[in-house]
């Protein structure tokens, strides 16, 4: 497990919302983006964020399904 200081986590199916959130968040911060809730509780495990920005409606897995998921393997 790595712990990264001041790092964002973003969730989201759509590519350009979260190119223009990586582009304003990365200047401040350690951004990590991820475009479906499986690869997100992957690289939230592995990264220990500080901040998810997590879409809802995604396709597969929508993004309340990611934090029951999240939450089951604490």
């Amino acid at each position: 497990m790595t712990k990264f200081n001041n790092s964002v986590l973003i969730v989201d199916d759509d590519p350009v919302n979260l190119h223009a959130l990586v582009g304003i968040l990365s200047k401040d911060y350690t951004v990590y983006a991820e475009i479906s809730g499986v690869d997100c509780i992957k690289t939230a495990s592995q990264m220990q964020p500080d901040l998810i920005l997590l879409d809802i409606m995604m396709p597969d897995m929508d993004g309340l399904s990611v934090i029951k998921a999240r939450n089951d393997t604490l």
